[in-house]
């Protein structure tokens, strides 16, 4: 598998879903377009890779797909695909995120394609539906409800150095509980916030070959139609790693991240 540099590989954002698990606010905006600070958990994950040299994204669109075609353009093109060139971004000194100093640009162009994968389409089949628009040797993918401090460029890196058709990052989830001490006595002597387990899940940061697009199953989840297979036939690498990672499934979720812009202590923006 060859070399190519960061600009010519494309970034795949799977955005279609209908976000049920965050209630109301999905009625009315598709989850990757729900504010984090002033902008969408969408943009946040654009910066995350721009910031390593990466500037084509393929928005993989399916819930309210407009959206993301009128949150790119500020028109309305409901009807077709519609591929935007961002330009001169450092040279206008504009900060993509307001509010947060660390975090700038580090691309003076990129590329965003919103596809309309459709509205019922499984994870695995959005990534088949856009296999034309991927010519480079390996293409990253990730979710577009998660953000993290990972260093995308040594993610890289590790997947080129195996044989591996697939690489996923695995991240310690947060406990669902806050932990406590208690003396013999039966009093309490310490409460702890939620730590991180001990265990890792899939974080949905990957890297894929281009040959993955001739094994999907496009009527099963990205999973299910996919990686289960790669993993069954030793073909998926696991990258661990210690970085920050929060995905954003829940209301109380999208508070915790806000409130960590608020405070100036979001660890994927620095």
């Amino acid at each position: 598998m060859s070399h190519v540099i960061p600009k010519s590989i494309p970034v795949v954002i799977l955005a279609g879903g209908l976000g049920t698990r965050l209630g109301e606010s999905s009625d009315r905006t598709p989850k990757p377009l729900v504010r984090i600070g002033n902008h969408p958990i969408l943009l946040h994950i654009i910066s995350g890779y721009l910031k390593y040299g990466y500037t084509s994204f393929i928005i993989c669109a399916g819930f309210k797909a407009g959206e993301f075609k009128r949150y790119f353009s500020e028109l309305d093109l409901e009807m077709n695909d519609q591929f935007f060139s961002f330009k001169n971004a450092i040279r206008t000194g504009r900060d993509l995120l307001p509010g947060t100093n660390d975090l700038r640009i580090n691309s003076s162009e990129f590329e965003v394609a919103v596809i309309d994968t459709g509205l019922e389409t499984t994870t695995a089949g959005r990534i088949a539906k856009i296999r034309s628009l991927v010519s480079s040797d390996y293409f990253l993918c990730t979710y577009g409800d998660g953000v993290s401090s990972l260093n995308i460029n040594e993610l890289v890196k590790y997947h080129l150095s195996g044989n591996a058709l697939a690489t996923l990052t695995a991240f310690h989830p947060p406990s669902r509980f806050g932990e406590i001490d208690i003396d013999n006595n039966g009093y309490v002597t310490s409460f702890r916030e939620k730590q991180l387990t001990a265990s890792y899940v899939n974080g949905g940061f990957f890297v894929f070959d281009r040959s993955v697009f001739d094994l999907i199953d496009p009527e099963l989840s990205l999973e299910e139609g996919l990686l289960s297979k790669l993993s069954a036939e030793s073909k998926l690498r696991a990258y661990l790693s210690e970085d920050y990672w929060q995905m954003m499934d829940t209301p109380r979720e999208v508070e915790l991240l806000n409130r960590q812009i608020q405070q100036g202590s979001a660890p994927w923006l620095t």
